[in-house]
C-alpha cells in the first residue's frame, strides 16, 4: 500500500467495493432471516439492528483489507510482458535510392509505432463509471430537492391552537430545540423539513379535528427527538455513494417502515388516542398523490401505511413498542463492535493484487535512417545523403551517394550538418504553422457557436421589424468573420512561405 499511484488507488477502491458488497449482501440476508423467523421481534430492536446492518458492512470491508485482519480471497492481475531483445542495425541497403523527405525507420525485430497510445484499464475504468455515476446521482438529488422546497407556498395563517398543542407536546417530550410550525397550501403529508421545522398543510386546520391534529403534532416530534432526519441524510448519502448495492434498498424499506411504527407508537404514548392517529392517517392518506423521498413525512406509502392503521385499530402497535433494557446507548456500542469482530474474521474479503501489474514494458531501441537531397549544399558535389542514428541519437554513419562513411568522418562533410539544421528548422517551421492553423480553426468554431446563439434569440423576438434587423446585422456579422478568417489564413500562408524561402 505504499505505492500511491492512480492504478494502486482504483485497485484498493474496488478491493473495498467488492469486500463490502460481499460483507453487506451477508449481513442483510442473516437480518431477513431473523425477521422472517421472528415477527414479532420488538419495533426497538429492530431499529437498532437495521442501522447496525446499514453501516457494519462499511468498517468491516476497510479493517479486513487495510487491519491486515482476518482472510482474503487474493485475485493476481497479472501483466504479460514481451521479452527485451537487443536491437539490431538497420540494412541501408533495403532503403529506397533517393527520398525527397524524412524517412524514419527502424529495425523489423524492434518495430514499434512512434505515436503515443492512451489505455486505460478495467479497474481504472470500473472507478471512474462509479465516479460519474455518484455525480450524476448527488446532482439530480440538490435538483429535485431544491424544486422540491422552491414549490412550497408557505402562508401566514392564525392558528392559536395548533400553536398551543405544539408548546405543550414539545414540553412533555422534553425537547431541547425551539420548534416552528410553518403552514402551506401545497396537498402534501405533514413533515418535518429539518431539525427544527415541521411543515403542515392548510388542509390540517380545515379537515382535521382537535384530537387528529394533536395525534400528527406528536408523531412529528417524536421524529424530532430521534433525529430521525440525520438518518434520512446518512441514508440518503450512502443510496448514493453505494448505488451498486441493491440490497441496501430494502434496508431503506425497512428502516422506514419501522421509525414510522416506532413514532405512532410514542403519538399514542403522548395522547393515550390510538384512535385519533389512525383516523388522521387515513384522513392524511387521502391528500396527496406522491410524496418526497427526502424529508421525513407521516404518511409516504400507501401499503405500510394500511399495516399502520390496522395495528393503531387493534391497538397493536403497543405490544411490540416496549423498550428492552439492554437497548442503552452503552450496550448498543457493544453489539456493534460485536458484530465488526465477528464479521471480520468469520467473512471472506476480496483482494485484487496489484504488485505485478504494473510494469512497465522496457522500450526497444532502434536505429534510424534519414534520406534528403545535398546537392545545393554540396555546391552539386553530391547528389542525396543518408545518415544513420544509433538508439542514442548520436550519428554512427552516413552515405553520400551510396559511398559508406564512419560517424567520425562527418566533420569532414560539414554540409551535412547544415542540411540536417535547415531541415530541422523546417519541420520546426511546419509545426507552428500547424498550431497556429489549428488556433484559427478554433476561432472559427467559437464565431459559429456565438452566431448560432444569436440567431436563437433573435427568432424570440416577436417584433417583426426588430427581428429583421436582427437577422441582418447577424448576417453581416457572419460575414465579417469569414471575410477575417481568409485573411488572416492568407497572411499565415505567406508568412510560411517566406520563412521557407529563407531558409
Amino acid at each position: 500500500m505504499g505505492d500511491l499511484s492512480t492504478s494502486n488507488i482504483t485497485l484498493q477502491f474496488l478491493s473495498w467495493v467488492f469486500t463490502y458488497t460481499l460483507h453487506s449482501s451477508l449481513l442483510v440476508l442473516l437480518l431477513w432471516v431473523w425477521f422472517k423467523k421472528r415477527p414479532k421481534m420488538s419495533i426497538y430492536l429492530k431499529d437498532v439492528l437495521l442501522k447496525i446492518a446499514l453501516v457494519a458492512g462499511i468498517f468491516t470491508a476497510g479493517f479486513q483489507l487495510y487491519g491486515n485482519k482476518g482472510w482474503n480471497i487474493t485475485i493476481d492481475n497479472q501483466t504479460i510482458q514481451q521479452p527485451n531483445t537487443q536491437s539490431q542495425r538497420l540494412d541501408i541497403q533495403n532503403l529506397p535510392p533517393a527520398t525527397k523527405k524524412i524517412l524514419p525507420v527502424t529495425s523489423p525485430q524492434n518495430e514499434q509505432p512512434n505515436t503515443t497510445s492512451f489505455a486505460i484499464r478495467w479497474h481504472e475504468a470500473l472507478t471512474l463509471g462509479w465516479l460519474v455515476t455518484v455525480v450524476f446521482l448527488t446532482l439530480r438529488f440538490v435538483w429535485l430537492k431544491h424544486r422540491f422546497v422552491r414549490s412550497l407556498a408557505f402562508v401566514s395563517i392564525p392558528s392559536p391552537a395548533l400553536d398551543h398543542l405544539l408548546k405543550a407536546l414539545s414540553d412533555k417530550i422534553k425537547l431541547r430545540q425551539e420548534v416552528q410550525l410553518l403552514l402551506v397550501t401545497n396537498t402534501l403529508s405533514p413533515l418535518v423539513l429539518n431539525k427544527r421545522t415541521i411543515v403542515v398543510p392548510v388542509k390540517a386546520l380545515e379537515e382535521l379535528s382537535l384530537e387528529q391534529q394533536e395525534s400528527m403534532l406528536a408523531h412529528e416530534l417524536a421524529h424530532l427527538q430521534r433525529r430521525d432526519d440525520l438518518w434520512l441524510k446518512l441514508s440518503q448519502a450512502l443510496q448514493v455513494v453505494l448505488f451498486f448495492q441493491p440490497l441496501n434498498r430494502w434496508l431503506f424499506q425497512q428502516m422506514y417502515e419501522v421509525t414510522e411504527q416506532i413514532c405512532d407508537a410514542k403519538a399514542v404514548q403522548l395522547t393515550l388516542n390510538n384512535q385519533a392517529l389512525a383516523k388522521c392517517l387515513v384522513e392524511v392518506a387521502g391528500w396527496f398523490t406522491s410524496q418526497p423521498r427526502w424529508v421525513v413525512s407521516m404518511a409516504a406509502r400507501q401499503k405500510p401505511l394500511t399495516k399502520r392503521v390496522k395495528q393503531l385499530l387493534n391497538n397493536n402497535i403497543m405490544q411490540h413498542s416496549t423498550k428492552p433494557r439492554f437497548l442503552a446507548p452503552l450496550s448498543i456500542a457493544g453489539m456493534i463492535g460485536l458484530v465488526v469482530i465477528v464479521a471480520i474474521f468469520t467473512l471472506p474479503g476480496i483482494q485484487f493484487s496489484w504488485a505485478q501489474a504494473f510494469k512497465k514494458k522496457p522500450k526497444a531501441k532502434s536505429f534510424k535512417a534519414y534520406t534528403f537531397r545535398v546537392n545545393e549544399e554540396s555546391n552539386g558535389r553530391y547528389e542525396q545523403a543518408i545518415v544513420i542514428r544509433n538508439p542514442e541519437g548520436k550519428i554512427s554513419e552516413f552515405y553520400l551517394d551510396d559511398k559508406k562513411y564512419a560517424g567520425k568522418d562527418l566533420a569532414k562533410f560539414s554540409f551535412i550538418e547544415r542540411a540536417l539544421e535547415l531541415q530541422a528548422a523546417r519541420n520546426h517551421s511546419k509545426k507552428i504553422f500547424s498550431e497556429k492553423y489549428s488556433k484559427l480553426e478554433l476561432e472559427a468554431v467559437k464565431n459559429k457557436k456565438e452566431l448560432a446563439e444569436a440567431y436563437t434569440k433573435a427568432l424570440k423576438i416577436k417584433d417583426e421589424e426588430k427581428k429583421k434587423e436582427r437577422m441582418i446585422e447577424i448576417k453581416k456579422k457572419g460575414q465579417k468573420y469569414q471575410e477575417e478568417l481568409k485573411r488572416k489564413k492568407k497572411q499565415l500562408e505567406k508568412e510560411m512561405l517566406k520563412k521557407m524561402k529563407k531558409k
